[in-house]
């Protein structure tokens, strides 16, 4: 492993308007649980590294992701996440501010 806290930033703007595209994460790679509302890091077979937010959780099923923008991805089009897949939990967010959005 290469260490247990990673450093992501965000691409995109699926998670408006809690991260926007330039925003950073701080993630853990070692985490007990996952719960209701944490975002997670994800690799996906289709979409690749995504930052999602966990909406619900199933002991058989894994994960239920969702996007907070309008911009993301379905829940139905992510499907089911099994744990294994999560490479990390969110702890911090450091908002970019030299990144200039629409309406600023």
């Amino acid at each position: 492993m290469k260490g247990f806290l990673c450093f992501y930033e965000v691409k995109g703007n699926s998670m408006l308007p809690f991260l926007r595209s330039g925003d950073f994460v701080i993630a853990s790679r070692l985490f007990i649980a996952v719960s209701i509302d944490d975002l997670v890091l994800v690799r996906h077979p289709e979409y690749g590294h995504i930052i999602k937010r966990v909406a619900k959780t199933c002991p058989k099923k894994g994960l239920w992701l969702q996007g907070d923008g309008e911009q993301s991805v379905t829940s139905e089009q992510i499907g089911w996440i099994s744990l294994a897949q999560v490479d990390a939990k969110a702890l911090f967010f450091i908002k970019n501010k030299s990144v200039k959005h629409r309406g600023e």
